[in-house]
């Protein structure tokens, strides 16, 4: 297990929280009416693993109106992994107008664990091929994917007209033969994907984690 170096830094009242472990599962707490920035460094992309807008005890967040400490908003694992899932950072408002109120006359908090996950870029020459994986019941989630070309260094080739190419539909073909499979096979071809740009020769190029 890797351990957990945080940095917290206040600015202009918000919180940032850096996590640079990609593996830990990480807690952050956001008393009602506050705003933090969670932050996953080194590459690494949130992934959230819960989260809930209410109250449980009396400890966390303190304050003289509390009056249950049973009280949970039902949506708030869903609006926490809109605003952050495959981000590098996001911020989150712990607020009646973001979670509606769940306690009225309950001071709240929202409570957030979640892993920063490590991704993985591959890149595939063109008309060549490549296995996507993942291990230990793990499964494929495409972040990013281009077909073509950003550069003279990858994939070098005689055959280099431009350095600014890319297929619109890569990402959608990508995610079509990976997402939430262990592991796929991807084919870097103009009859997969089409030719942005004709006498180039081009790569496809993918980022992922595995969920």
């Amino acid at each position: 297990m890797k351990s957990d170096v945080v940095v917290t830094i206040t600015i202009n009242m918000k919180f940032v929280i850096c996590f640079f472990a990609v593996e830990d599962l990480v807690s952050a707490t956001i008393c009602e009416n506050d705003k933090v920035i969670i932050r996953c460094v080194i590459g690494g992309r949130i992934r959230v693993v819960s989260a809930s807008y209410g109250r449980h005890d009396r400890a966390t967040c303190s304050h003289p109106s509390i009056g249950t400490t049973s009280c949970h908003s039902a949506n708030s694992l869903t609006i926490v992994q809109s605003r952050c899932d495959t981000k590098t950072s996001c911020e989150l408002h712990a607020s009646n107008g973001i979670f509606g109120d769940p306690c009225p006359g309950t001071f709240k908090y929202l409570e957030v664990k979640f892993q920063c996950i490590q991704p993985i870029e591959v890149t595939i020459c063109e008309n060549h091929r490549k296995t996507l994986s993942c291990s230990c019941g793990g499964k494929i989630n495409v972040l990013e994917a281009s077909y073509g070309r950003h550069d003279r260094h990858t994939c070098p080739h005689p055959s280099i007209r431009t350095t600014n190419c890319h297929a619109a539909s890569s990402i959608s073909m990508v995610k079509s033969k990976c997402n939430n499979k262990s592991s796929c096979n991807l084919f870097a071809s103009n009859s997969v994907f089409g030719d942005p740009c004709y006498g180039t020769y081009k790569y496809l190029k993918v980022v992922y984690h595995c969920i």
